[in-house]
């Protein structure tokens, strides 16, 4: 039993390390989308938030307002798509390895099972998404 609990704390700090990784990854995480007409291009941060909106000045004389503002939103919403998805990769690359662990309950009776655990951990995002 005291080996399978050093293995067992070997590979909670392996994970502990890949997970690390993958928050430092996840934070320069930066995407690009560009409006079908190109007449839109937004950059966004790894949590989908705008840091970058450009507009080419002719959009102002070819769309109307209304068809701008949808533009936008939709352009918006391509780029942090693209963030979370590779946000989104991140993070089950650093947790595969969960799959590895025996679970805690085989080990203690009546334990949570660590994999449930890591199950709720997950990145949140904006309006309300998870990965």
């Amino acid at each position: 039993m005291g080996e399978q609990i050093e293995s067992m704390l070997a590979e909670v700090q392996t994970q502990a390390r890949a997970l690390a990784n993958a928050s430092d990854a996840m934070a320069g995480v930066t995407c690009r989308a560009c409006s079908g007409d190109g007449l839109i291009t937004v950059d966004v941060d790894g949590v989908g938030a705008p840091t970058q909106i450009s507009i080419d000045e002719s959009a102002y004389r070819r769309l109307s307002p209304s068809q701008l503002g949808t533009d936008l939103v939709r352009t918006i919403a391509a780029a942090a798509d693209r963030a979370r998805e590779q946000t989104d990769r991140l993070f089950r690359e650093a947790t595969g390895q969960q799959n590895s662990l025996p679970g805690l309950a085989e080990l203690i009776p009546g334990a949570p099972d660590i994999a449930d655990l890591c199950n709720i951990v997950q990145p949140t995002r904006r309006g309300g998404r998870s990965g």
